[in-house]
């Protein structure tokens, strides 16, 4: 794996990618972006070990790297947790989106309430301690 980077220089580029469509070691991926967006939808760990192999290569800080983690979606609670945390710690920024979020449960819109605010996602380090 090369140490080309992807640079911090303000564009204009705005799209959400495919992680399993980039290839790292061809650089197949924009090179002058303010923000990137990933999707990781499913529970399997392939998308994870995309975005920790391609992490050190973005030269952006960790609120510019944007996943987004469907929830409510063939997961338990504990899996979207894990996911947030494991995003958390390899320096990427969750968002949650809940599927059919009218029917979805109280925990899991708490759930979506914590780690999208932002100011209360950083100072509040676990769920477990969100009121």
């Amino acid at each position: 794996m090369s140490s080309k980077s992807i640079g911090s220089d303000a564009g204009s580029w705005r799209q959400t990618m495919n992680i399993g469509l980039i290839d790292v070691d061809s650089h197949n991926f924009p090179m002058r972006v303010s923000m990137i967006h990933f999707a990781w939808d499913n529970y399997e760990m392939e998308s994870y070990e995309m975005l920790k192999r391609i992490r050190p290569l973005i030269r952006l800080t960790d609120r510019k790297i944007r996943v987004y983690v469907l929830t409510n979606f063939n997961t338990t609670h504990e899996q979207d947790l894990e996911r947030i945390y494991k995003l958390k710690e390899i320096g990427c920024d969750p968002f949650v989106m809940i599927y059919d979020k009218p029917n979805a449960p109280n925990q899991t819109k708490r759930l979506q309430r914590w780690c999208n605010n932002k100011f209360v996602f950083r100072a509040c380090e676990k769920f477990e301690d969100y009121k």
